[in-house]
C-alpha cells in the first residue's frame, strides 16, 4: 500500500445540491460528483452520509475525497443527515432508526437514477463508519460493499460514551459539539427563505443528547440498536474496515476480522481519529487508491487483486519512549490470513505494587495524591488504553494519541472551554424559555476549587469536582 500522488481531479463536474425525497416527504440535501463528460455513460455510485454539513464545515475534505472517485469513473454522493446541513428535519439522536431508514431510501433513490448503474457502495469515517455497517446490516438491495474507517460494532463497549463501565469525558464534551452543529442553520442560497423558519424549528427541538446518553449507563436495547456486534451474519456485503492504534475504537478490527462471514478485509495502521490517507502518526497509506481497487472488484466486477494475499494487515510497532505525542512510528507491516492468528500468544500480567508482574504478589494499600495535571497529555481515551491492556487484546506496543488533550482551562468562565462553551448556550436558550411563560433556573457558576475542577449539566445546576486524595488496591490478581 504505497502512498502514491492521486491522478487529476479535472476529469469530474459536480451538481452543488439535489435533494433527496423521502416517502414521508422530508427531503435530504446532497452533493453529486460525477465524472465528466455529457455522453459518460451510468456509473456506480459511492455514498457518504454523515450530519456535517457539506456546504461548510466538511466541504473541503469532500472535496479531496470525492473529486477524486469522480475522476476515476465513480459518482459521488455526499448526504447531510436528516435535520443536518440543508437537509429537512430534526435531529434528535446519534444512529436512529429513522437516520438508518433514511438511508435505505436514499440508497434505493441513488440506484435508481439514469447516472447510476444500479449498484452502490457506502464509506465512511467514524459516524460515517458507524451508519455504513448498520446499513449495511439491514441488507439493501443496491448496496453492495463498504468501507468503515475508524468507527465500531458495539456503541456500548466500545464508543465514546462508556469504557469499561465507566462515564467518559467524550460522553459530554462530544454532545456538545453535536448541540453546537445542531444549532447551525441551514444556508439560505439554498433552501430559500425558508432558512429561518428551519433553523428555529431546530432551536427549539434542541435537546442535550448526553442527556439521553446518561439514562443508559449499563447496556440496553438502547445501545444495542446499531450494534452489529449483536448480529455479525446480518452483514452479507462485502467489507473492508480499517482502524488506527491511536485511534479509540482498536477492539473493533479483531471482532469483524474473527466474526464477520461475508467477504472482509481488515487494515490497521498507527493513525489517530483520520482517514488513513490523511493518518497521524506517519506513515499514512494510499488509502483512496485502495478504496478504488475495493469498489472496482465489488462495484464493477473487475478481476483484481483486492482479496489476494493476508486479508488482514496490522503495522506492528517498534518501541519508543513514551510522549505526549508522536508525528511517527516506526514498525513494519506484518498480514495474517485468519484472527485469531497462531503467531500471536497472549501473555497474562498481575497488577502488583508499582508495576505489572507475570507472578501476582500478596495484596497491598497503596496511597495515591497526584497533581491534577497528571495525565493531561495521556491522550483523550487513555482509560480506553488501560483496560485494552489489561483485556490483553494486542501483544504489541501501544501508541499514545497523536496530540496531546484540547481541552483548555478558562479562568474567565472557570470551567473547561467547551463546557463553557455549551453553558452559556444553554444561557441563551433559558432566556429564550423565560420570554415564552416558563420558568427556568440558571446555571450559576461555583467557586473554582482546582484549576482542574470541570463542570457538567445536570438539573439545571453546575456540580464541580475537587482535588482529593484517593486509596487504591494494588490486588495481586490477573487482570480480567
Amino acid at each position: 500500500m504505497q502512498l502514491e500522488p492521486p491522478a487529476a481531479m479535472a476529469d469530474s463536474h459536480e451538481i452543488e445540491n439535489l435533494w433527496i425525497p423521502l416517502s414521508d416527504g422530508c427531503r435530504l440535501a446532497a452533493r453529486l460528483f460525477l465524472p465528466a463528460g455529457q455522453a459518460t455513460p451510468p456509473a456506480p455510485a459511492i455514498l457518504e452520509y454523515i450530519p456535517y454539513r457539506k456546504r461548510d464545515f466538511m466541504r473541503r475534505r469532500d472535496e479531496s475525497i470525492h473529486r477524486w472517485f469522480a475522476a476515476q469513473g465513480y459518482a459521488a454522493v455526499r448526504v447531510d443527515l436528516r435535520g443536518s446541513g440543508e437537509s429537512d428535519g430534526i435531529m434528535h439522536d446519534e444512529y436512529l432508526k429513522q437516520e438508518l431508514d433514511d438511508a435505505v431510501e436514499v440508497i434505493a433513490w441513488i440506484a435508481a437514477q439514469p447516472w447510476c448503474t444500479g449498484k452502490v457502495g457506502m464509506m465512511g469515517k467514524s459516524w460515517g463508519a458507524y451508519n455504513s455497517v448498520q446499513v449495511a446490516a439491514l441488507r439493501p438491495p443496491a448496496l453492495k460493499a463498504i468501507i468503515a474507517a475508524m468507527g465500531t460494532d458495539d456503541r456500548y463497549a466500545e464508543c465514546i460514551h462508556y469504557s469499561g463501565g465507566c462515564l467518559m469525558l467524550d460522553n459530554f464534551w462530544w454532545g456538545c459539539i453535536m448541540q453546537i452543529f445542531n444549532a447551525r442553520p441551514p444556508d439560505p442560497a439554498i433552501v430559500g427563505e425558508s432558512w429561518r423558519e428551519a433553523w428555529l424549528a431546530r432551536l427549539e427541538a434542541e435537546t442535550f443528547w448526553p442527556e439521553i446518553w446518561l439514562q443508559h449507563q449499563t447496556l440496553d436495547d438502547y445501545w444495542k440498536h446499531g450494534s452489529v456486534s449483536f448480529d455479525y451474519a446480518a452483514i452479507i456485503c462485502p467489507t473492508w474496515f480499517w482502524g488506527g492504534w491511536a485511534d479509540l475504537y482498536r477492539d473493533t478490527p479483531f471482532r469483524l476480522a474473527e466474526h464477520l462471514q461475508a467477504p472482509h478485509r481488515v487494515t490497521v495502521g498507527p493513525w489517530a481519529h483520520l482517514y488513513p490517507h490523511e493518518g497521524v502518526p506517519k506513515p499514512a497509506v494510499g488509502f483512496l487508491q485502495e478504496a478504488l481497487r475495493w469498489w472496482d472488484r465489488w462495484l464493477r466486477d473487475e478481476p483484481n487483486d483486492v482479496m489476494a494475499g493476508a486479508p488482514f494487515q496490522f503495522y506492528l510497532m517498534d518501541s519508543v519512549p513514551p510522549q505526549a505525542s508522536y508525528a511517527e512510528r516506526p514498525g513494519r507491516w506484518v498480514g495474517e490470513s485468519r484472527w485469531p492468528s497462531a503467531n500471536v500468544q497472549l501473555r497474562r500480567l498481575a497488577l502488583n505494587d508499582r508495576r505489572l508482574e507475570a507472578v501476582p504478589q500478596p495484596e497491598v494499600a497503596l496511597t495515591v495524591c497526584s497533581p491534577q495535571t497528571l495525565g493531561l497529555a495521556g491522550g483523550e481515551w487513555a482509560a480506553s488504553r488501560w483496560r485494552a491492556i489489561c483485556r490483553r487484546i494486542k501483544p504489541w506496543s501501544w501508541p499514545a494519541r497523536s496530540s496531546s488533550t484540547v481541552h483548555r482551562w478558562s479562568s474567565a468562565s472557570n470551567c473547561w472551554a467547551m463546557p463553557a462553551l455549551f453553558l452559556r448556550s444553554r444561557r441563551i436558550a433559558t432566556k429564550r424559555k423565560s420570554r415564552s411563560g416558563s420558568s427556568t433556573s440558571r446555571p450559576t457558576a461555583g467557586r473554582r476549587s482546582s484549576p482542574a475542577a470541570f463542570s457538567i449539566w445536570r438539573s439545571g445546576r453546575v456540580a464541580r469536582t475537587p482535588r482529593r486524595s484517593c486509596r487504591i488496591r494494588a490486588i495481586g490478581s490477573r487482570c480480567r
